[in-house]
């Protein structure tokens, strides 16, 4: 874990670790794992910092955080949201993809 992330106010930690469960959540939405997303993206997006950044042990900027909604084609708003209705994102995320896979499944 990084030590600076460690020395967080408690505050600026389930900060990070929120953002981050939202970060995983549109992954998931996509359907890719972290492997998946290194080999998409050309190996710009290194599956080790992302699983970093989805745990909240590594500091992510803003910049970074653009290109990975951009690259995840979610609205970088739903992943940055502290609203508490932001809070359900993720669950709600996950239901679509797997509503999405049922489809797929039965149409496929």
């Amino acid at each position: 874990m990084n030590a600076r992330l460690d020395a967080m106010h408690p505050d600026a930690r389930r900060r990070a670790v929120a953002l981050g469960s939202r970060l995983r959540a549109a992954r998931h939405f996509c359907g890719w794992s972290l492997a998946e997303v290194e080999r998409a993206s050309g190996g710009r997006y290194k599956a080790a910092a992302v699983a970093a950044y989805e745990r909240g042990d590594r500091g992510i900027t803003a910049v970074r955080l653009i290109e990975l909604a951009e690259f995840y084609e979610v609205p970088v708003a739903v992943i940055a949201a502290e609203t508490p209705d932001a809070l359900a994102v993720p669950k709600l995320l996950a239901e679509a993809y797997a509503l999405l896979a049922q489809a797929l499944r039965v149409t496929g």
